[in-house]
Parts: C-alpha cells; sequence; structure tokens
C-alpha cells in the first residue's frame, strides 16, 4: 500500500487511524500522536479550508458587484458591458 498524495485520501486515512488508535489501545499504547491530536488536527485542517471556501465566495461575490456598479456608470465614455 502506497501513502496517499491527494486531500481526501489523506483525510480518509487520518480517519482510519484515529479510529484504529481507539479500538485498539492494547495494540497501540504509546503512538507517536494520540487520537485525540490527530483529531484535533485534522478539524483545525478542515476549519481553514472552509475559510478559504467562504473567502473565495467572498472575494467573488465582491467581484460581481463591482463589475455591476461599473456597468452602471452614467457615461458613454466607458465600454457598455
Amino acid at each position: 500500500m502506497e501513502f496517499p498524495t491527494n486531500e481526501e485520501d489523506i483525510l480518509n486515512l487520518g480517519e482510519k487511524l484515529i479510529a484504529g488508535l481507539r479500538a485498539h489501545p492494547d495494540l497501540f499504547p504509546n503512538p507517536p500522536v494520540s487520537p485525540e491530536e490527530l483529531e484535533a488536527s485534522m478539524d483545525h485542517y478542515l476549519q481553514a479550508k472552509k475559510a478559504v471556501e467562504e473567502a473565495r465566495a467572498a472575494l467573488k461575490a465582491a467581484q460581481t458587484a463591482m463589475f455591476e456598479a461599473f456597468c452602471e456608470l452614467p457615461t458613454d465614455q466607458l465600454p457598455r458591458c
């Protein structure tokens, strides 16, 4: 098995690791990272990803509003939209 390289597969592997560590503490008494730490890191990443998606949506809305405002400028000197 190769280590995943895309975002979705990496997050899926993280979920499997968390589940496995929690289900089998006897097999993994001292993991290098606890399931709680891994889950917190993944949650932090997902929150940051959501913030980026929201910022992109806000930028798109602002650009649309700017373009619409430009098209409403009252002058014959500017190209019409």
